[in-house]
């Protein structure tokens, strides 16, 4: 039951599948063993029957995914089915139907091709995605990519705002990223917008402490002041970031 509602939930309620998969959750921890045998069943027999549609496909690798279990089980026609539907999909339709709730999937030929699917979301579609998903280290990446293509101070603060929601998933390396990334939007939308300042303060204090990461913080905040020094701007001097990560300037 628990496993269909993850599914096929109740009056297609997000709310009912995530109250079914946690369940779930529960008792392929407790129960590993029976969790594989009951997916499997559940799975086979859906596609034994003609019955497993694309949007079953979708739903259950988001709901299941992470789980090496998952992929132990789930039938090879459709897995093949789900390779070739991640080709061709609109992003949009595994938005809909919860695709990116697990995180990365635990098969590394469809991981991939999640990756480049990521690469090709807008804004608001990454957005959706990134509040929906339990692992948002998988968008950090595509977050960053869409800070650096921001042609509107709007669309730069917008952008900034759905990678804080990724703050706590920053590897060091994704700092320095930010940072070129930052460097590198043309006509300088990113850096000179209204509330750029706050957010990267807000980003640096959730993310991972550590050295690493401090070093990167520095580095970008450091770059950035320097900016406004070189060009003798009055405003946009990033003295409160260089404050809140420990840059004297």
């Amino acid at each position: 039951m628990l496993i269909k509602g993850s599914v096929r939930p109740k009056d297609e309620s997000h709310h009912n599948a995530r109250r079914c998969r946690n369940a779930a959750y529960a008792i392929a921890d407790a129960y590993p063993a029976s969790f594989e045998r009951l997916l499997s069943s559940v799975l086979n027999n859906w596609e034994r029957a003609g019955a497993l549609t694309n949007e079953d496909l979708v739903r259950s690798v988001g709901a299941f995914g992470g789980y090496s279990a998952f992929w132990d089980t789930f039938p090879s026609t459709a897995r093949t089915r789900l390779l070739a539907l991640l080709v061709n999909c609109d992003p949009q339709f595994l938005v809909d139907h919860r695709f990116f709730v697990c995180g990365k999937p635990q098969d590394e030929a469809v991981a991939v091709l999640v990756r480049e699917v990521i690469g090709e979301m807008d804004s608001e579609q990454l957005e959706s995605a990134v509040r929906r998903t339990q692992n948002r280290g998988e968008f950090v990446s595509a977050a960053i990519s869409r800070v650096q293509k921001s042609k509107s101070f709007r669309s730069a603060e917008s952008n900034l705002r759905v990678l804080a929601l990724c703050s706590r998933s920053f590897a060091a390396t994704d700092v320095g990223d930010l940072r070129q990334a930052i460097l590198d939007n043309e006509y300088d939308q990113v850096r000179l917008t209204g509330e750029a300042e706050t957010i990267l303060i807000s980003i640096s204090a959730d993310c991972p402490n550590s050295e690493e990461h401090s070093l990167e913080w520095k580095l970008l905040a450091e770059k950035l002041h320097e900016i406004v020094t070189q060009k003798n701007e009055e405003y946009y001097k990033y003295k409160k970031l260089c404050e809140a990560v420990g840059v004297v300037a």
